[in-house]
């Protein structure tokens, strides 16, 4: 997923029968604006930063996103470049994300899912 336009949201929806892995975030500031880009998984925040102007931020990580639900990614200002990247795997289980699992950025208000 990748997200170019300032204060534009760009999801990606799991599609049935898959489960989504997103190993990294990388954000580049290239416009000089030090505000925040943001990426949200499942509806909880795990990526939230304002790199610094001609800068790049790396966040390695292992979030798991059910099938339907969302990621999604925002650039926070002209110049910033995100990128999130991971892996699909089959789930033919169809088993959706268990209600006590705790995530990261589980306090944070969610975003609304895309409609």
């Amino acid at each position: 997923m990748r997200a170019l336009a300032a204060g534009i949201w760009n999801d990606y929806q799991v599609p049935a029968g898959k489960r989504a892995v997103v190993s990294s975030v990388v954000v580049a500031n290239v416009g000089g604006a030090v505000v925040p880009s943001t990426v949200v998984v499942g509806g909880a925040y795990v990526y939230s930063r304002a790199p610094a102007a001609d800068s790049t931020d790396c966040l390695q990580m292992r979030v798991v996103a059910y099938s339907g639900e969302y990621i999604s990614g925002q650039a926070g200002a002209a110049g910033h470049q995100v990128v999130v990247s991971g892996y699909l795997f089959d789930d033919s289980s169809g088993q959706q994300r268990p209600a006590d699992e705790l995530r990261l950025g589980e306090t944070a208000v969610p975003r609304p899912s895309p409609q």
